[in-house]
């Protein structure tokens, strides 16, 4: 016989009581053997009384087997048993003195092959004294035990009523038992039975149970049962009340909500945390009440969070709408940073972050003077344009500093997605707000420096067009009630100050262009380069690669060469590079012991930095007839520019080379027929264009050109050419020429002139209606140039040979 049973875990439920037919046959006075067959039960204990079945693995070797199918009186031990660490090893020798039950199989039924279902009836305790093993079976002697009695008698009748009066109790609350039953048990007389019937019915554990078994203080054991009887008892009233506390709140679709408030209640009784569901709501009521929430999102938010209190944590909808609301509690209705308004300490601190750009400083501070006067006017919208590197995205960082407010920056370069900027609906799945929300819940203030960075690179595509969802945001009369997909509120934006920047404005649409005042940031000249590179960059750089700056020495003259012969650009970023290139080649100097101070100097300049990368000179050099410098606009500044022309027997044919876009075609067209058709006045031989090909080139044929300001400076290469003639050196000339031989306006008059000057060019020649933009340059960049202003082609002939 095997030492385990296989019991369903529906058998043990549906049999822990006491039957009355079970009651009658306790009456009856058996005789029980002293030697029993062992079944080892760790499922379910079986009490005095009780009637149940085991099912048992059946063995056609076993005398046990045998035995129950020839006799119809059998008696067997069932025994709860002491186990190993191992659950499935019982050791033999670890069961002695273990107190079991002896049963009675009333009927036996062989279900299957190799199953026996047997139907017992618990008689007595026993205590194991000895185990024999029998092939597979166990053979023990027993003794069998009984109460000890009390010695009390008007205690344990007490002990006795207080038990029946809590099992009356306990069975008002449970419902599975009839009421005849349960009057019966409460009636029973015999307290053995009483303690027994507890025993069995009782919610409690097998060790529990078993320790009820083992106790023969008749008096101990009931005092037990009543422990039992009142935690059950208490458990039962929690219940109760908590059904009547939320019977009003659920209905037969929130089975699962119902539960969980069960257990909540429970554990709040015993102590332990709660949900924290409440918790949460709880705090989203208290940040809703203490925010200042405009109108709209107050009643969004009330009507959000009764929602959430009607569902259960568990749905996704809960998760989304517990996101949705804490975003929008998060936002900073009220906050703002404390902004300064002392207009010296930020004029000092533009002044002390970068060198130049007054209009931007003068600007600020004008913003500033406003604000201090009229504290509700709203953020200003400026867009920076100018070449790269030269400090757009650095004065932004100082305007903040200097407002006293948090800067924000986000960069628009490539971007596509109209969402980006917008936000996505709630209805679509990963939804969430758009960038500027976004940037703003984190700042935590309302009313921060934000940077638009890249505005000219936006794109476009199926997504939609983030140029024109930008309409809003910096459209003061809109963004004061500006309403993200996702936040689905109006939030004001008014505070909050936008600067873009951008390298071009005509990439930018113009309905955007209108709603921003563009200040310029024009390239600057080696003057101010150099003075940067002294105040500025030569402290970051070797702040950043951890020299002195008594240990390393940068002369003027070696910053002067720096800018001219290893750079070629408006801003600075390569002049920084070129220094850091410096400071790296004497720190590892410096690590290698070689030296601990340095001079760098314009004589041993190339040391650190190599052959020189430009030669001014040789760019505008003038070496033969048929050459002129024109003048250019480029995104990334002014630009010099070398235009040649040659003549070869041909079919009077013109070859255009040099990368050019249509209207430099169109120019370069116009002054080889104006020259043409003033042959005669310009004295151009009449052979000159018969049977001969003209050949016009623009060096950096990589580089795409276009714009009709070249069209004055290829007629003079031309005629040049024509003449046998050379310009007169460092002479440069920028117009639109006509075929009358007008000379029209052109524009980047500024970055042109800073272009000429960076090269080393003395004489420039202008269209006359352009007279006007030069009062609007500094002084120090027109010092050391000549302008001359022509309204007729035939001006700039005299003055460029």
């Amino acid at each position: 016989m095997p030492k385990k049973d296989k019991v369903d875990k529906e058998e043990v439920n549906n049999h822990n009581y006491i039957s009355t037919e079970a009651l009658s046959l306790i009456k009856i006075k058996e005789q029980l053997p002293n030697e029993l067959y062992l079944i080892f039960n760790s499922s379910f204990l079986v009490f005095p009384g009780m009637v149940t079945t085991i099912t048992l693995e059946y063995d056609k070797e076993s005398p046990f087997f045998d035995l129950i199918e020839k006799s119809g009186n059998v008696y067997i031990g069932v025994v709860s048993p002491v186990k190993d660490i191992d659950e499935d090893n019982i050791s033999i020798s670890k069961q002695k003195n273990r107190i079991g039950l002896v049963v009675k199989v009333i009927k036996s039924i062989k279900t299957e092959a190799k199953l026996y279902t047997l139907i017992i009836q618990g008689i007595k305790r026993f205590k194991i004294i000895k185990i024999t093993p029998l092939g597979n079976d166990l053979l023990s002697n027993v003794k069998y035990l009984d109460d000890i009695a009390s010695q009390d008698q008007n205690k344990f009748d007490a002990v006795v009523r207080n038990v029946q009066n809590l099992l009356k109790d306990v069975l008002v609350f449970e419902t599975y038992w009839t009421e005849e039953f349960a009057h019966s048990m409460v009636s029973l007389e015999s307290p053995t039975r009483l303690a027994d019937f507890v025993g069995s019915s009782l919610k409690i554990s097998n060790a529990q149970k078993q320790e009820l078994l083992e106790t023969l203080d008749l008096e101990k054991r009931l005092e037990m049962c009543a422990f039992y009887l009142m935690k059950e008892l208490e458990v039962l009233k929690l219940g109760s009340k908590l059904r009547d506390e939320i019977k009003e709140k659920i209905d037969k679709h929130q089975h699962t909500y119902y539960l969980r408030e069960q257990l909540k209640v429970i554990k709040k009784e015993l102590g332990e945390e709660v949900d924290d569901k409440d918790n949460e709501i709880l705090q989203m009521k208290e940040k809703m009440s203490s925010r200042p929430l405009n109108d709209p999102a107050m009643k969004k938010m009330y009507e959000e969070i009764k929602k959430l209190e009607t569902m259960t944590p568990e749905s996704p909808e809960y998760q989304l709408l517990r996101n949705y609301v804490s975003t929008v509690l998060d936002l900073p209705w009220g906050n703002k940073s404390e902004e300064q308004t002392d207009l010296k300490k930020a004029s000092d601190i533009l002044a002390e972050d970068h060198f130049g750009l007054e209009d931007v400083k003068d600007r600020i501070i004008e913003f500033l003077a406003v604000k201090k006067l009229n504290p509700n006017n709203k953020g200003a919208i400026l867009c920076f344009e100018g070449p790269p590197g030269v400090g757009k995205t650095s004065l932004g960082k100082s305007i903040a500093r200097a407002l006293g407010r948090k800067f924000l920056r986000f960069s628009l370069g490539g971007m596509r997605d109209e969402a980006e900027i917008k936000g996505h609906r709630r209805t679509y799945i990963g939804s969430m707000p758009g960038r500027i929300m976004q940037y703003i819940k984190n700042a935590g203030v309302n009313n921060p420096v934000f940077m638009l960075d890249e505005i000219d690179k936006i794109g476009s595509d199926f997504r939609g067009d983030p140029a024109s969802a930008l309409l809003e945001v910096l459209d003061p009369e809109q963004n004061t009630h500006y309403v993200d997909h996702y936040i689905d509120v109006p939030f004001d934006l008014s505070r909050v100050m936008f600067i873009a920047t951008a390298n071009v404005r005509h990439t930018i649409s113009e309905p955007l262009r209108d709603r921003m005042e563009i200040i310029k940031i024009p390239g600057y000249i080696d003057d101010e380069k150099r003075e940067i590179a002294k105040q500025y960059l030569k402290k970051r750089v070797l702040a950043n690669t951890g020299l002195a700056e008594e240990q390393v020495k940068i002369t003027d003259q070696a910053i002067t060469k720096i800018i001219s012969d290893y750079t070629s650009e408006a801003g600075v970023r390569n002049l920084e590079r070129a220094l850091e290139k410096i400071a790296r080649k004497i720190a590892k100097s410096i690590v290698k012991e070689e030296k601990t101070s340095f001079v760098v100097t314009e004589k041993n300049l190339s040391e650190y930095l190599g052959v020189k990368q430009f030669d001014r000179e040789e760019r505008i050099s003038i070496t033969k007839p048929g050459i002129s410098v024109g003048l250019a606009w480029t995104p990334v500044g002014g630009e010099v520019l070398l235009i040649e022309a040659l003549r070869f027997q041909g079919k009077e044919d013109v070859v255009l080379t040099g990368q050019l876009g249509s209207v430099m075609n169109e120019s370069a067209r116009i002054a080889v027929n104006y020259i043409k058709s003033k042959s005669k006045e310009l004295k151009v031989p009449a052979e000159f264009f018969k049977n001969y090909d003209l050949h016009i080139h623009f060096p950096a044929g990589a580089v795409q050109k276009d714009g009709p300001s070249a069209g004055i400076a290829i007629a003079t290469a031309l005629l040049s050419l024509a003449s046998n003639k050379k310009i007169a050196q460092k002479t440069s000339m920028t117009g639109e020429l006509t075929l009358s031989g007008r000379v029209m306006p052109v524009g980047g008059i500024r970055e042109k002139i800073i272009a000429a000057k960076r090269v080393g060019i003395k004489r420039v020649i202008l269209p006359h209606d352009n007279k006007k933009d030069l009062t609007e340059i500094k002084d120090d960049i027109k010092k050391d140039l000549e302008f001359y202003f022509v309204k007729d082609f035939s001006e700039v002939v005299k003055l460029a040979f």
